[in-house]
């Protein structure tokens, strides 16, 4: 989305990060307010995204405010929808909030960033000026626009758009907007914002975008981007030294302005994503979401505006086995507000009832929902199959003559937060005896007092291992009753259940 305005005068401060996937811990900011920028305080999207809360970008003349609310996860699908509707809202580099007649919402990529690979989105985008695109950025490092971002379009702390050696260039996967052809939406921008402006685009292969789900993608390498829909390349790239040569984050929203003349005909315009994956340069995955699993997580009682609209939770594991998890243990700490700063460790051992198919965590994947007393998702992960590629990349590692399998992920941004599982068969001697550990932070691992006590389903794979039983579960008791039993802390900032 170009166009953002030189560089804002704000105090210099020092940032930190309180975790990874957390919300970063910032300065009170303008009418984000101090000292903890209540008023942009964003949602967390399966540990993936924030969904923002504050003005669209005030340099482009942009005329919504974003709000969570707008961001609604359900049927494996997450949607933003642009409404016409009064509102105020704040911002990092503003002393005061700011009136707007439309609302709408931009997710971006939290705490994931990365350098040189292949994005592709499923979208159906709806009207306006909707784009899924990329920012330089880097939340951990605290280099580019990552951070800032939260609070401001603005070019603030360490976030200089457009400048690649600052980390703030933009990659435009597709952009559309209304005043194109007369809104037919059958153009796709792939413009470059890297030390300047480098233009780039194709005309949909078929339909328009916003009567149609199609997939976007584009391949990031040193000194190249190109770019498809549908599979369809474009007849155009972007390469040389321009090219952005540090990490980016992933940006998805729909906005409006006068500016470019991209006011839609009628609302609400709704925007579908049906899910967004990255891969490396070995064409590994590094980032996906379908969507399908825990809904956003929703702000501090605190915030003064409306939090997201309540989905529906996913359907639970079904184990195929009366295998019980012995020896469970699952501590859960940081467990407070805000949610989505979590950390989880989760362990075990249970008699496989089986050993057909043949145990292998690296071709089949590893999953796990926790639930409440009724049985109800409270959040579940699954881990994806596949070896790493190399060392200190994400993905899993064999050993031990096939009977020990550990998956690591020091970012946590595969699965949810999740940064290592750890899976053996210890004894030759005993088959079927399986012991599991597994580890996550930064993301939402939250249960709330009234969800406890709880359960847990494992499954060494997915459909076909739960069907034929290589699963187990484990029933914590209420605190007082028989072992293993859960506890929560008066202060309910750490659940232990073993």
């Amino acid at each position: 989305m170009d166009g953002r305005a030189g560089k804002v005068a704000v105090v210099t401060a020092i940032l930190s990060l309180s975790s990874i996937a957390a919300r970063a811990t910032l300065p009170g900011l303008g009418s984000c307010g101090s000292p903890d920028n209540v008023n942009c305080v964003p949602v967390f999207v399966n540990g993936n995204w924030a969904a923002l809360r504050r003005a669209a970008d005030l340099s482009n003349g942009e005329l919504a405010c974003y709000d969570p609310a707008n961001t609604v996860q359900s049927d494996g699908m997450l949607s933003i929808t642009l409404r016409q509707e009064s509102q105020t809202c704040a911002e990092g580099s503003l002393a005061d909030p700011v009136q707007r007649n439309y609302t709408s919402d931009m997710i971006m990529s939290y705490p994931f960033n990365f350098l040189y690979g292949t994005v592709e989105a499923r979208i159906k985008f709806g009207r306006g000026w909707p784009a899924l695109w990329l920012l330089g950025g880097n939340a951990t490092a605290q280099t580019g626009c990552q951070v800032s971002n939260i609070l401001s379009a603005e070019s603030i702390f360490s976030c200089d758009w457009d400048s690649d050696a600052s980390d703030s260039a933009e990659i435009d996967i597709a952009e559309f907007y209304e005043s194109d052809n007369g809104g037919a939406y059958n153009w796709a921008g792939h413009n470059m914002f890297s030390n300047g402006g480098h233009s780039c685009g194709q005309p949909m292969p078929s339909g328009n975008a916003y009567s149609d789900f199609h997939v976007y993608s584009m391949t990031w390498t040193p000194g190249e981007v190109t770019f498809a829909v549908d599979g369809v390349p474009a007849n155009c790239s972007h390469t040389g030294s321009a090219v952005p040569s540090h990490p980016m984050f992933i940006i998805i929203n729909d906005t409006l302005s006068q500016t470019n003349n991209s006011i839609p005909p009628s609302f609400p315009q709704v925007t579908t994503i049906d899910y967004v994956k990255v891969t490396d340069m070995n064409n590994q995955v590094i980032f996906f979401d379908d969507f399908a699993g825990a809904p956003p997580t929703p702000p501090p009682t605190s915030t003064p505006t409306a939090t997201a609209t309540p989905t529906s939770p996913p359907t639970p594991l079904t184990c195929g086995s009366a295998s019980q998890i012995a020896s469970a243990r699952l501590v859960i700490s940081n467990n407070g507000d805000p949610p989505a700063d979590e950390r989880l460790s989760l362990r075990g051992a249970w008699q496989l009832a089986t050993l057909t198919p043949a145990i292998d965590p690296s071709a089949d994947g590893f999953g796990f929902d926790v639930l409440d007393q009724n049985g109800a998702v409270i959040f579940s992960r699954r881990v994806p199959a596949g070896l790493a590629p190399n060392q200190g990349a994400a993905g899993w590692r064999v050993s031990g003559r096939g009977r020990r399998w550990r998956f690591s992920d020091r970012t946590g941004s595969v699965a949810g937060g999740i940064t290592r599982v750890s899976i053996s068969q210890p004894s030759a001697d005993v088959p079927g005896e399986v012991r599991f550990s597994v580890r996550g932070r930064g993301s939402n691992f939250h249960v709330a007092a009234s969800q406890v006590p709880v359960q847990a389903v494992i499954v060494l794979g997915g459909a076909t291992q739960a069907a034929v039983g290589q699963c187990a579960t484990a029933a914590f008791n209420a605190t007082g009753g028989p072992r293993p039993a859960c506890q929560l802390s008066p202060a309910g900032d750490a659940l232990k259940c073993r």
